[in-house]
């Protein structure tokens, strides 16, 4: 019998659109800027991730994020999410697919995680999942890390589970007001913003597992400050 590698843990709309998501822990992982941390995945139930990239069906995981496939000021079209979705989304969508995953809980999912690191939205945005899904499957977690860029749409209670993704010093500052405390993702050589540390991947080579800081106001070892890192990946020549 082949190793059990994740589940299945919610099925229901999304709250953009109310297209059918699905959302699956794997649990393990080899990313080595994450640390080995049950990943989470969020995706369409009823299309590929390429296709949905390709059509526009995508907003229904990650909103007016704007950093999906779109046209720019230039007339061209790209995408400078960091997601590789060709790889691990792409294979998770198919092993769902065939039936690899059992179902489970959130709670119940949670309870297997109790003392480890949990990613929220190794794809997709927590935000388009109820809040208790995210609540029960991180209840006995160690470490919990997640960026939500729907932020201004979000009763601010999310705020203490997750990080307001910050693209602007003008977002930065607005999330700040709010309460929020901001992963802010700023053009490549701009100095660290003033009331923000390096992310300590980049700074030291830290693992999101070792560090915990992306926990919303209650990470572990949180501090008042918010996050910064310069782009990076497919994305800094266009950040």
């Amino acid at each position: 019998m082949a190793k059990e590698t994740g589940a299945v843990i919610w099925r229901g709309a999304s709250r953009w659109d109310g297209a059918p998501l699905v959302v699956i822990v794997t649990w393990e992982s080899s990313n080595k800027k994450t640390g080995n941390m049950a990943q989470t995945w969020i995706l369409r139930e009823d299309v590929p991730p390429l296709e949905a990239i390709e059509s526009g069906a995508d907003a229904s995981i990650c909103g007016e994020c704007p950093h999906r496939k779109r046209q720019h000021e230039d007339g061209s079209w790209r995408r400078t999410c960091y997601v590789n979705v060709g790889q691990a989304p792409r294979g998770v969508w198919a092993s769902f697919k065939a039936g690899n995953y059992p179902t489970l809980s959130p709670a119940e999912a949670g309870e297997r995680l109790a003392g480890r690191g949990v990613r929220l939205g190794a794809y997709g945005d927590p935000g388009m999942v109820p809040l208790e899904v995210w609540t029960a499957l991180t209840e006995h977690a160690r470490v919990r890390t997640g960026y939500t860029h729907q932020w201004r749409d979000l009763d601010d209670v999310w705020a203490s589970l997750v990080m307001a993704s910050a693209d602007s010093v003008t977002d930065r500052r607005e999330a700040r007001q709010r309460g929020w405390r901001s992963f802010y993702v700023a053009p490549v050589g701009e100095p660290v913003a003033e009331g923000s540390v390096l992310c300590l991947s980049e700074a030291r080579g830290t693992s999101c597992l070792d560090c915990g800081a992306c926990g919303g106001t209650r990470g572990r070892d949180t501090v008042a400050v918010d996050i910064f890192i310069n782009a990076h990946g497919g994305s800094k020549a266009f950040v």
